[in-house]
């Protein structure tokens, strides 16, 4: 009955037409039925696409965004740990500065040591302080390999 209600439109045709109309109409009315499913799958699978690409995209913003946090957050810490590799390194300089002072080995910065020149050329000057290092380590060791020549040469004469 429901059946009848939903086609008579269907039946007022067929009524018209005869046997094989109503077979043509049946067949058209199915025909059609399934281009409105299929349609309508295909809405479907659009409107599930769009919402796929929508998603991706929200995805691809919020990564892009935080790759730009995480750049800048690793910026800071690079510029913290520049900025306390230069401070310990200040510090050091200072400090050795003062020790070679107190031991009485500094250099004025104004006056060259002995045979150099007051200004040495541009990028010998660690060089220059390397060396005089250097010749100042050698001699310390020098000087103590023969206090402890002659600490041997006495300790043996006193054994004697």
């Amino acid at each position: 009955m429901i059946w009848l209600l939903a086609n008579w439109r269907l039946i007022a045709e067929a009524a018209a037409v005869g046997i094989l109309g109503v077979m043509l109409l049946i067949t058209r009315a199915e025909l059609n039925s399934e281009r409105a499913a299929r349609a309508a799958e295909r809405q479907a699978a659009a409107e599930f696409a769009l919402k796929a690409e929508k998603s991706a995209r929200d995805k691809d913003n919020q990564n892009a965004e935080l790759a730009s946090q995480l750049d800048a957050e690793h910026a800071a810490r690079v510029a913290e740990i520049d900025a306390t590799r230069d401070d310990f390194n200040r510090r050091l300089a200072d400090s050795l500065r003062a020790r070679r002072q107190a031991c009485g080995n500094g250099v004025p910065p104004a006056a060259g040591a002995a045979g150099q020149p007051a200004s040495p050329a541009a990028g010998s000057d660690g060089a220059d302080r390397a060396n005089d290092s250097g010749r100042r380590l050698r001699d310390v060791g020098l000087k103590l390999q023969s206090d402890v020549k002659e600490c041997w040469a006495w300790a043996s004469g006193v054994g004697r």
